[in-house]
């Protein structure tokens, strides 16, 4: 499957997940997910497809959708595809799988005892009968949530019976009370953490130890992210009125999103490096088009 062979980018799982529409290209062995909203054609990832070849295949694909949006492409894909505009919109942790050790850190390991010493102990889901158990879980996860309102990026209702997918469980006294949920970037022999569903007043360290087994059992070559930290990092993006949205959105949106917090929570697990991801607009200059074509593509994006 190309996406699989091509994965470079962590946003590469839209692709297994359900909502969207896909372009093949005809010169090349490449392949889009994305969705029509109202202005525009909003990608989902940076196309799937060799590096050699992206710059073409994006040409290739502005010939059916002039007006369209890549989102979630790294500084290498921004080259790559020589856009009239790109806009940074975050950055993602990433940890080399061999310098992540949470024993090491003194706060963290606390966080860690706490959870075993509350009785909370952590599993690889092996067959399907944990889905049942998730299924649960997320309910009352998402029902204090803006993300529940989300589709297309923010879609809550990804496959998690896909194959190539790895799921933890935390449990506290035999109960699920938090999952994981890993997906692959193949391309870049490294691993997304998608989803982290769990019920509301879990013990306090359980989400530490879920994510130290889960990643302590994740191969220890490869790489791992957490994904993207909306607006984190983007204090001087342009144009002005961008910029003033954003700060606005960081400062204030909290009712909304939790920027911030979520930022917070990555950082605090001591990334090495943080990699910058973009919006890129190849045909066109940025407007406020371009900016409601990825609102509507969050919140409502159709395919």
């Amino acid at each position: 499957m190309i996406p699989t062979q091509y994965g470079y980018s962590a946003f590469s799982y839209a692709f297994h997940n359900p909502g969207y529409l896909y372009w093949f290209s005809k010169k090349y062995e490449a392949c889009i997910a994305y969705v029509r909203v109202p202005f525009n054609t909003v990608v989902a990832a940076p196309p799937a497809c060799s590096h050699e070849c992206l710059s073409e295949v994006v040409s290739e694909f502005l010939e059916s959708f002039p007006h369209t949006v890549f989102f979630g492409c790294d500084d290498v894909e921004r080259q790559l595809m020589n856009p009239k505009t790109s806009l940074l919109i975050g950055k993602q942790p990433v940890w080399p799988m061999q310098s992540w050790n949470l024993e090491k850190k003194p706060s963290l390991r606390a966080q860690l005892n706490r959870a075993r010493h509350k009785g909370v102990e952590v599993r690889r889901c092996q067959d399907p009968s944990f889905y049942e158990d998730y299924v649960s879980v997320k309910k009352q996860w998402l029902a204090g949530k803006s993300i529940k309102h989300f589709t297309f990026l923010g879609n809550p209702d990804s496959n998690v019976l896909d194959s190539q997918k790895k799921i933890w469980v935390a449990l506290h006294h035999g109960n699920p009370i938090e999952f994981l949920v890993a997906c692959p970037m193949p391309a870049q022999n490294a691993w997304l953490i998608e989803q982290m569903p769990r019920i509301p007043g879990s013990p306090n360290g359980s989400t530490e130890l879920l994510l130290h087994t889960a990643f302590m059992d994740l191969n220890r070559q490869h790489r791992v992210t957490l994904g993207i930290a909306p607006l984190y990092g983007c204090e001087d993006v342009s144009p002005l009125w961008v910029k003033c949205v954003f700060k606005a959105a960081w400062d204030y949106g909290g009712w909304f999103y939790s920027f911030k917090g979520l930022a917070a929570f990555k950082s605090k697990f001591e990334p090495l490096e943080w990699e910058r991801l973009y919006i890129v607009v190849p045909g066109e200059r940025f407007s406020v088009r371009t900016f409601l074509a990825v609102f509507f593509g969050f919140l409502w994006g159709k395919s």
